[in-house]
């Protein structure tokens, strides 16, 4: 895969896709004040979005890249492109190597049947663990964890966790001893 910087087009549309939840922000009754900038608070505004108001601007792809945005702010990964689409990954000269595909993580979740609210915290959860795991700099995961908001009994942390216990031993009780919700 041949991966470039952005064109103009597509830096262009990622603005777009901020100009459109903030126009939609402004419209409703928000509950928390955002400026779309690529901070946690647009995390917690696709949330809202989801499970209150119910259509994202833009659709998926806008949300993907409200939320890819995130984590590009957090200078740990960059936008680039194949020529059509958009994705993360660590500088080039990186090493671990690390490649996330915003919009196929949307559609994934979106095709998901959990986790019913806190979608996109999940998924951030979830990604950050996955970078954590490429061997990243002290410093840069400091970075990526400090984006994420986990609560105790629910989201990617807490079920993967649990997970990960029915992997490696595999007569672990189904449900959740914390909880009591099945896994």
């Amino acid at each position: 895969m041949n991966l470039q910087p952005l064109s103009a087009e597509q830096s262009d549309e990622l603005r777009a896709a901020s100009a459109a939840y903030a126009a939609m922000w402004a419209e409703i009754n928000v509950p928390f004040p955002c400026d779309f900038s690529g901070s946690k608070t647009d995390i917690e505004v696709l949330d809202f979005v989801d499970y209150e108001a119910g259509e994202h601007p833009q659709g998926a792809r806008g949300a993907a890249l409200l939320w890819g945005n995130v984590l590009a702010k957090t200078g740990v990964v960059a936008w680039c492109t194949d020529g059509s689409d958009l994705f993360l990954r660590a500088n080039a000269e990186h090493y671990p190597r690390c490649l996330i595909w915003p919009y196929a993580r949307v559609l994934e979740m979106y095709e998901s049947q959990s986790p019913q609210h806190g979608k996109y915290e999940w998924l951030l959860q979830e990604t950050v663990a996955r970078v954590l795991m490429q061997g990243f700099s002290e410093a840069e995961q400091d970075v990526l964890i400090a984006l994420t908001s986990p609560s105790p009994y629910e989201g990617y942390v807490h079920w993967g966790r649990l997970a990960i216990d029915r992997i490696y031993m595999p007569k672990l009780p189904k449900r959740c001893d914390y909880c009591g919700r099945s896994g």
